[in-house]
Formats: structure tokens, C-alpha cells, sequence
């Protein structure tokens, strides 16, 4: 099993599907490094489901002692990011330090490109966040492992969304079309479209709202999220046309409210869509 057979498992849409199909695949695996490393993304699966304690229990079933370089990697990848999924990023930091010291001293350029950005994930601070997102794309750069290169448009992104969190809206456009014309390099059309949304976000905090608009009607109907719909209702206002926008608020209320993780962490944008929505 090669390392580009198991990531091919993987849906990150559907996390119970991928759960589902990491089990099945150890079921057929004998090599104890083989199985060691896939139930690394059976915990992966587990954990994206907010089910904590049984992916630790399937990482303390992994041989850490007599791991291969990768396995030992995919074991401190998972168990950090366990940690800042249940909100612990102190926690999470040592974990993708030291996987990112391990990848990157034996040339695992995917995944110390992976261990990279998610300590800028967990860092506090626009100028950390920086400092690796920008040591992450040092690598891909210049990585010869094509997977190492197409981590790139997902690193303009985070660094885009840096950009952006500091008002450096000018910079952080550039990453996002940069982004975007990887993603179409690349054929991969959902991202695409999703660089497509971060992109005509980022006209409106330009205050170019028109061609915001435009970019999100584009996109419009292609997801079931609700981003697109409070992205029109936000341009709609913002353009004065407060009446229009209520239903596109109204729907975005519904489907964002279903959304667990939305729910708890975005209270005050949920409570601002529904309040728009009336």
C-alpha cells in the first residue's frame, strides 16, 4: 500500500464514509507499518466526527516504538489535530512541531508541508501564522513530489485568509486568484468554485461590491452551505438594497443554523442573519 493508495481513500466530505472505507482497508492489510499507518487515518476520520476519545484509542494502538518514519509523522499529524479540533491548540502546537521536524529532516515533503501549515493553524499571532505558511510553501516550491507541488493553491489560500484577517485586503486578493488559477491548473472544480467565493469576498471588503456580487450569483445554487446565500445578502445590503437581500439572509439562516460547528462558534453571525432576514 502506497501512501498515495491510502490518501486515495480518503472523502473529506464524508468523513463516515472515509471512516468506513479505512476499516475495510485494514481488514485486508497484514504488514503491522501498513496497518499502523492507516489506522492513523482511521483516527484522522474519527476525529473529524468530533469523536475524540476512540480516535486516541486508535492512535495508542499504533507501534510507535518500531514505526516507520512516516507512521511516526502521521501519528504526532493526528494526535495535534485531535487537539485543536476539541479546541486545545496549546496542546496541538508540540505535536506538529515535532512531526514537521521528523518530515522535513528525512525529505517527507507532503508531509511536513502538512505538519507546516497546521502549526500556522494554531498559532496565535498574523506574523507566526506567516512565518510557516511561508515555510510550507519554501517546500512545495521546491519539492519534486507532485503532491508536495499541489499543496500550493491550498497554502495561498491560508495565507490569503491571514491577509484578509489584517485588513491587508490588496495582498490577500493576489493570493486567492493565484489560488484559483491552481485550482483550475489542477481540474479541480469544487475547490475552484470555493476560490471563486474567497476571492469575490474579498472584493467586498474592498468595497467592490458589484463585482462581488456578480462572482457570488456565479456560484450561486452550486452548494448547499449557505456562504454564497449570506455573501449575496451581505452585497445586496451593502449596496442598498436591504429588501432584496432578506431572503437571501432567510437562507442562509436555515441552512447555516443546521451547520453544528457554525452553530456553536458563530452565535452573533447566526443571530445577525436572522435578524436581517426580518
Amino acid at each position: 500500500m502506497s501512501v498515495m493508495e491510502l490518501d486515495d481513500l480518503w472523502d473529506f466530505s464524508d468523513p463516515v464514509k472515509s471512516e468506513i472505507a479505512f476499516r475495510d482497508r485494514l481488514d485486508s492489510l497484514s504488514d503491522p507499518d501498513q496497518i499502523d499507518e492507516c489506522r492513523t487515518q482511521l483516527a484522522r476520520s474519527l476525529g473529524i466526527q468530533r469523536r475524540f476519545a476512540e480516535a486516541d484509542a486508535e492512535l495508542d494502538r499504533v507501534n510507535i516504538s518500531s514505526a516507520s518514519l512516516v507512521v511516526q509523522v502521521r501519528e504526532k499529524l493526528e494526535r495535534g489535530r485531535i487537539r485543536n479540533s476539541s479546541g486545545d491548540k496549546v496542546a496541538a502546537r508540540p505535536y506538529f512541531i515535532r512531526a514537521f521536524e521528523i518530515a522535513e529532516s528525512w525529505g517527507l515533503d507532503v508531509l511536513a508541508i502538512d505538519a507546516a501549515h497546521m502549526v500556522a493553524i494554531v498559532e496565535e499571532t498574523a506574523e507566526k501564522q506567516l512565518h510557516w505558511n511561508n515555510i510550507a510553501l519554501a517546500i512545495s516550491g521546491k519539492s519534486d513530489q507532485p503532491r508536495a507541488k499541489k499543496w500550493r493553491a491550498s497554502l495561498l489560500n491560508n495565507v490569503g485568509w491571514t491577509y484578509h484577517d489584517t485588513a491587508e485586503y490588496d495582498r490577500a486578493l493576489q493570493c486567492f486568484q493565484e489560488a484559483r488559477s491552481l485550482r483550475e491548473e489542477n481540474g479541480q472544480a469544487d475547490q475552484e468554485r470555493i476560490a471563486r467565493w474567497c476571492i469575490a469576498r474579498c472584493l467586498r471588503s474592498l468595497a467592490r461590491f458589484e463585482e462581488a456580487l456578480a462572482m457570488q450569483h456565479d456560484i450561486e445554487g452550486q452548494d448547499s452551505s449557505g456562504y454564497t446565500e449570506e455573501e449575496i445578502g451581505e452585497c445586496l445590503l451593502a449596496l442598498g438594497r436591504a429588501e432584496e437581500s432578506k431572503s437571501y439572509f432567510a437562507k442562509a439562516f436555515q441552512r447555516l443554523r443546521g451547520d453544528a460547528w457554525f452553530a456553536k462558534n458563530e452565535t452573533k453571525r447566526l443571530s445577525r442573519l436572522e435578524s436581517l432576514s426580518q
